[in-house]
């Protein structure tokens, strides 16, 4: 059932600005040893898209190159390794005990395969707030902030906290996961907390809320 909600899987932080993946990129689907084997595993995969540094634009990656790697764990326990397409999605599965291991990698022909998808990825929706809150005592400042479901992951988060009209801090937090920021001091008075989302949709939303103390 298509929920049209989006999943963050994971994200890589390497701590180096400005950095980014460079080279090609790989879909794998591993076998084991014999010893090991279970039931047959498959997957199914479609929806690859990247954004190239210093652009905005999406990418479709709807072509892939289809193989096995001849000779894994020395040739003779690879086991099955099927690959193939469909129209909309690509395939792979594994995991059967093989008679002639040799025999069969070499009737294992690689292909380019080729999908039919959107130029972008679908329900690429303006971000939104599910629910913003901002608590505030006289030493500490806590927003937490939940996003609505539908709403793709955002990579860039930034927080901006202003006393009595004036700019008091700003903080940019880029871990997806993150839904809530601290911050502690004297407060007395009139604070605005501004909430900036940027979403991997390439879209942006905001929230501001006022507290008095």
């Amino acid at each position: 059932m298509q929920t049209k909600e989006w999943t963050l899987f994971a994200y890589f932080d390497i701590r180096l600005k400005d950095s980014y993946i460079t080279g090609p990129l790989f879909q794998f689907q591993e076998n084991y040893n014999p010893s090991t084997f279970g039931l047959e595993r498959s997957s199914q995969f479609k929806n690859m898209y990247v954004v190239e540094k210093g652009s905005s634009k999406w990418v479709s990656l709807n072509s892939t190159l289809l193989s096995i790697n001849k000779g894994f764990n020395n040739g003779d326990s690879a086991g099955t390794a099927e690959f193939g397409y469909t129209s909309n999605y690509f395939y792979m599965s594994c995991g059967l005990k093989v008679d002639d291991q040799k025999k069969y990698d070499e009737s294992r022909t690689s292909i380019i395969a080729t999908i039919t998808q959107p130029k972008t990825p679908p329900d690429l929706t303006v971000p939104s707030f599910k629910s913003v809150g901002v608590i505030l005592t006289t030493t500490k400042m806590t927003i937490n902030w939940i996003l609505d479901s539908k709403t793709s992951p955002c990579y860039q988060y930034i927080i901006n906290i202003f006393h009595s009209s004036k700019f008091l801090k700003s903080e940019k937090i880029t871990r997806p996961e993150i839904r809530t920021y601290s911050y502690t001091s004297v407060f007395k008075g009139e604070y605005l907390t501004q909430l900036f989302c940027n979403a991997i949709s390439g879209f942006s939303t905001s929230k501001t809320i006022s507290k008095t103390i």
